[in-house]
């Protein structure tokens, strides 16, 4: 600015621009109405500015003279007079006046664009942590959508217990039994519903291994059967096909769950690693051995398996010993809460790509499945950072792909046990859900449940065929149903079975007439024990 210039006349001293009262401004940051330039006289500003009342040109020429750094000089000797008319004359005199009149050097903020940075990041912070807030704020759907996951949950946990509950009740009395039978009558398995208990006190025999695949196999129906009702649009026949593909692999992941509690209580984790407990307070050793000489002969390597299968009822030695290090590989890392299992179970059960579903069932189980993933992830997000629900969701998920592929090796299991053991030693349910090597299991054909295998008459000449011999297999199942005189066939002395394996051994007396697939049994086959 010129030596000659003029400050703005509106910040003059006179009557004709009376200041105007500051108005939402705290009382300490006010001037007084009507008060001058501290410094050159001239009427100063609504606010005080470095401590002091004063105009716009003062408070402006001290801020530039601190903020840039400069230096002045007199040439009269620090004498001048400043005034509203000639504050311009001598800087060094007028910066000098400000000084005594109480103007701060302390008050010109330094680093101003640093704080407008530093204010700009804090809006921004602010900013984001509105959104979120936003996005905390609950809105109608929301609320729904989480009252439906605590439904759905709380559902599921209900399931869980009253699964493993035992009723105490007693079986109704059926000759015939078929998974159709079990989803439209499920107190038909009231008998085999006792309380599930994994204290693993003593090691399974035949008898407990077969009460277990019994207790195992009405806990997954029960499961199955009242998952698919939270939909309506599931039928009997879908939930014997929802049964069909996750039977197995719900059940090794209730075994494998329930090991991991079994191995925290033992006193030896060692031994922890190679038991697998059972829902009759009995266990499953890894470290069994395969009776001598099994390998001597076709024949006898039969015999030798089937001692094995039943040594183990509905697991081998490689599928516990599988299942345990995928126990304590993946599923003791991720320590399941309850409500994570359960629904890791649902997940389960509404596997949309289960053979043989309607298309209104597979829209109702996608439906029910989609329902559960958003549950499940709702409770990750519950339970840790939500930047870390996204994983531990994954890591959850990822334990399903190996579960499945020891499920296959199962299944196999079970269709063996199915072709070689004797008649007597088989589960019809089972049979009816994974059929043997030869045939897979049916739904429409109920098989005969007895307590006691009885020998009878030979077999009529006109039965032939695997369905004809299928439905005449009893099972040791239930212990108050009605005995049926039935005759049990060994497993060499089936038509279809030494046709197709082309078994030149035959027991004494047995006549076979084997063609193609089908044979008949003559009236003079008999049993030998």
């Amino acid at each position: 600015m010129s030596a000659d210039a003029q400050p703005n006349p509106k910040q003059r001293a006179n009557v004709a621009y009376p200041p105007e009262p500051p108005i939402g401004l705290p009382a300490r940051d006010k001037a007084t109405v009507g008060a001058l330039c501290v410094v050159c006289g001239d009427r100063a500003c609504s606010h005080l500015y470095y401590g002091v009342a004063a105009c716009h040109g003062c408070k402006c020429f001290f801020w530039r003279t601190v903020k840039s750094g400069l230096t002045y000089s007199c040439r009269f000797d620090g004498r001048c007079s400043i005034s509203t008319a000639g504050r311009n004359a001598c800087r060094y005199c007028r910066f000098n006046r400000c000084l005594k009149s109480g103007m701060k050097l302390e008050a010109v903020r330094m680093d101003r664009k640093n704080d407008k940075a530093l204010k700009r990041k804090r809006s921004e912070v602010d900013s984001d942590e509105f959104d979120e807030n936003q996005e905390n704020i609950e809105t109608p759907a929301i609320k729904k959508q989480r009252t439906d996951h605590r439904l759905l949950t709380s559902s599921l946990m209900l399931i869980d217990r009253t699964a493993s509950d035992g009723n105490g009740k007693m079986a109704l009395s059926r000759s015939f039994v078929s998974l159709a039978m079990v989803m439209e009558e499920p107190e038909i398995l009231d008998g085999d519903r006792t309380e599930m208990s994994f204290r693993a006190c003593a090691q399974a025999d035949e008898v407990a291994c077969a009460e277990s695949e019994r207790r195992l196999l009405t806990w997954a129906i029960d499961w199955t059967r009242q998952v698919a009702d939270m939909e309506d649009a599931i039928s009997n026949n879908d939930k014997i096909a929802l049964l069909r593909a996750c039977c197995v692999p719900l059940t090794l992941l209730e075994l494998g769950a329930r090991s991991c509690v079994t191995a925290a209580q033992s006193k030896s984790s060692c031994a922890a690693l190679h038991v697998l407990p059972l829902p009759n307070n009995t266990y499953l050793r890894t470290d069994a051995q395969l009776p001598q000489n099994w390998y001597c002969s076709f024949l006898s390597l039969s015999f030798s398996v089937t001692h094995l299968l039943i040594k183990f009822s509905f697991l081998t030695a490689n599928s516990i010993r599988g299942l345990l290090e995928w126990t304590t590989r993946h599923l003791k890392q991720l320590q399941l809460s309850p409500k994570e299992l359960v629904l890791l179970k649902a997940l389960i059960v509404a596997n949309v790509d289960a053979p043989g579903l309607s298309p209104s069932a597979e829209s109702a189980v996608s439906a029910l499945r989609d329902r559960v993933h958003s549950a499940l992830y709702q409770h990750c997000a519950d339970v840790c950072e939500p930047s870390k629900a996204a994983g531990r969701l994954a890591k959850i998920l990822l334990l399903l792909p190996q579960l499945y592929l020891l499920s296959t090796e199962v299944v196999e299991h079970q269709r063996m046990r199915h072709t070689f053991a004797l008649p007597y030693q088989l589960n019809p349910l089972l049979v009816q859900l994974f059929g043997d090597i030869f045939e897979e299991g049916k739904t429409d054909e109920p098989y005969l449940m007895s307590s006691k295998v009885r020998h009878g008459p030979s077999l009529p000449s006109q039965k032939t065929g695997r369905s004809q011999i299928s439905a005449l297999r009893p099972a040791l199942h239930t212990t108050h149903a009605t005995p049926v005189a039935t005759v049990p066939i060994h497993p060499m002395e089936r038509p279809h079975l030494c046709s197709r394996l082309s078994v030149s051994t035959r027991r004494p007396g047995l006549q076979l007439g084997c063609h193609g697939k089908s044979a008949a049994l003559h009236p003079s086959s008999k049993y030998l024990p």
